[in-house]
């Protein structure tokens, strides 16, 4: 087992430029997005309730394997030793 200090991206958190980016990026996007003469500029218009559960359905069925799958790694380590490694 792993302890957290190993894990991919645990020192991530460490760098302060990291966060100013995601922060950068939360303060720009309502500007991109909001003002009707910016849809206007990119070309874009709202989309419909259906359409944002189609996109989440979409995304959700991509993301849960991916993200489940250093569980089911160590979970299943044991009994397919031979496939994993």
């Amino acid at each position: 087992m792993r302890t957290p200090a190993q894990l991919p991206f645990a020192h991530a958190l460490d760098n302060r430029w990291l966060f100013v980016g995601i922060g950068t990026m939360i303060l720009l996007q309502p500007g991109l997005t909001c003002p009707p003469w910016m849809g206007q500029i990119l070309n874009s218009a709202p989309i419909s309730l259906e359409a944002w559960g189609r996109v989440m359905l979409i995304a959700f069925v991509g993301y849960a394997p991916i993200t489940t799958e250093p569980w089911r790694r160590l979970r299943y380590a044991g009994e397919h030793h031979a496939v994993l490694t």
